[in-house]
């Protein structure tokens, strides 16, 4: 487990936590959640890649700043500790970060949580109202993750 911080002209702007387990495989899983401490906000609100459905196991990434919501907030940072005391580790970023990713089907998740970048590729770079007015409600607390 590594930490980062960015300072710029003074004022911390980022913290990043890197978390990985080491596996004998070709890829050892790592997530990284990077949180944008910004008082302007830092532009992303909330994004998790991979987003959606996805067969990318082992390589996970969330960022938030203080627009983000308590859910998304609790869920970026509710890594699994267990991971570093199981003997054989963890196996991939499900079980890094569950509270983000879950798996669908054997060598696939998906994503539990929508972010921006979800929302821009679903529009094809132009927000639809479903998905728009999905991701609002959730940035309010009104509904919960799907």
């Amino acid at each position: 487990m590594n930490v980062w911080f960015t300072v710029y002209r003074g004022s911390l702007q980022f913290t990043m936590l890197e978390y990985r387990t080491a596996l004998n495989a070709p890829n050892s899983p790592v997530i990284h959640v990077q949180q944008g401490l910004c008082a302007h906000g830092c532009g992303v609100g909330f994004d998790v890649n991979p987003h959606g459905t996805s067969q990318q196991l082992w390589n996970g990434l969330v960022e938030f700043d203080p627009s983000a919501t308590r859910q998304q907030r609790d869920a970026a940072l509710a890594v699994n500790l267990e991971c570093l005391t199981r003997v054989h580790g963890c196996r991939d970023i499900t079980d890094l970060l569950p509270t983000v990713w879950t798996h669908t089907s054997p060598g696939t998740i998906s994503s539990r949580l929508i972010g921006l970048s979800q929302i821009l590729e679903e529009s094809h770079g132009f927000p639809s109202g479903a998905t728009i007015e999905r991701w609002r409600l959730m940035q309010s607390g009104v509904c919960g993750a799907p």
